[in-house]
């Protein structure tokens, strides 16, 4: 069992390794061709989720992002920075026609620890959403692994809607 369970685990990684320059791939495409996101995303957006990892005693994870006309973000992941952040679309015209993959995603990297109350720091996170009735509705997931210790597992937070709001720019911490 223990065998199964660790080559489960090498699996998961290598799986994970081999998706890394496709991520990046989409990525740099957002960004080198000019992709903006549309003006009904620029702006303030807040919300928040529960948690749907059983082993933080927090259970919601507070979300604000500012999307900037670049479509680049800054903001707060619970008590974590974005210390860089992209909104991106989710799908090409094929996944629109066939309704497979988000409208949107924001990807980015995290500085500081995201749940002060269980000291969890993950470097990166993504949150795959789609536009519906004015809000971002979507999921949370951060770095780590599929299965093991809260040390190194993802966090993942579900239903998570974003709301867009008029309030003033967010101040760092």
């Amino acid at each position: 069992m223990a065998i199964l369970k660790s080559f489960l685990k090498f699996a998961v990684f290598i799986l994970m390794l081999a998706a890394l320059p496709m991520w990046m791939c989409q990525t740099d495409y957002a960004v080198n061709n000019g992709w903006a996101p549309p003006a009904n995303l620029v702006g303030e957006w807040q919300g928040s989720a529960p948690i749907s990892s059983d082993w933080t005693r927090q259970r919601q994870l507070p979300v604000f992002i500012h999307v900037a006309v670049s479509g680049s973000l800054n903001g707060r992941i619970g008590d974590a920075q974005i210390a860089w952040g992209l909104l991106e679309p989710g799908h090409n015209a094929v996944g629109r026609f066939l309704h497979l993959g988000t409208d949107f995603r924001f990807v980015g990297q995290l500085n500081g620890v995201i749940l002060s109350a269980d000291d969890v720091r993950r470097n990166s996170f993504s949150i795959p959403c789609d536009f519906i009735n004015g809000q971002l509705v979507g999921d949370f997931i951060t770095s780590g692994w599929l299965s093991g210790d809260r040390y190194h597992v993802a966090l993942a937070a579900e239903h998570l809607a974003l709301t867009h709001s008029d309030a003033p720019e967010i101040q760092p911490r």
